[in-house]
């Protein structure tokens, strides 16, 4: 768990993290930056600990399966999602980064999620709780065909 959390903190958050710095703090006054980038630091470790949420799988221990994904059609309701997403999210943070109030509100929520995301994780982890699958059919389960 340990180091799939540091794989996709180190890959895909950090990144993102460092370039927005870079831009922010050459563009807007410092506090307001500070304040924007510990909440898209705090929202990076949300959606990377939902990202490792599951079954642990080997992957590639299967075939593909040609014909089972539609990710054409799911991309594009992601796109539309996302947008409206965050078109509404920047309009909310930037009234609460007008209020020193709201912006403690905004910063403790988002560090009790990442905190309750960190944990709950680390609880699935657990050796009584965690299961390595591979994602091939179980022997039991296997369709012979008997031939000779």
């Amino acid at each position: 768990m340990t180091a799939r959390r540091r794989a996709l903190v180190v890959l895909s958050v950090a990144p993102v993290w460092t370039i927005s710095a870079a831009v922010l703090f050459s563009l807007w006054p410092w506090k307001q930056a500070a304040m924007h980038l510990a909440v898209l630091g705090l929202l990076g470790i949300i959606l990377a600990e939902f990202s490792i949420e599951g079954v642990l799988k080997i992957p590639f221990s299967c075939s593909y399966l040609p014909g089972r994904s539609n990710f054409h059609i799911t991309l594009l309701l992601w796109i539309f999602l996302l947008a409206a997403l965050i078109l509404e999210a920047a309009d909310n943070e930037r009234k609460a980064l007008q209020s020193p109030g709201a912006t403690i509100a905004v910063l403790a929520s988002l560090g009790a999620a990442a905190a309750f995301c960190i944990l709950r994780n680390n609880w699935l982890a657990s050796p009584s709780r965690a299961e390595l699958r591979f994602e091939k059919i179980p022997h039991d389960q296997l369709v012979r065909l008997d031939v000779c």
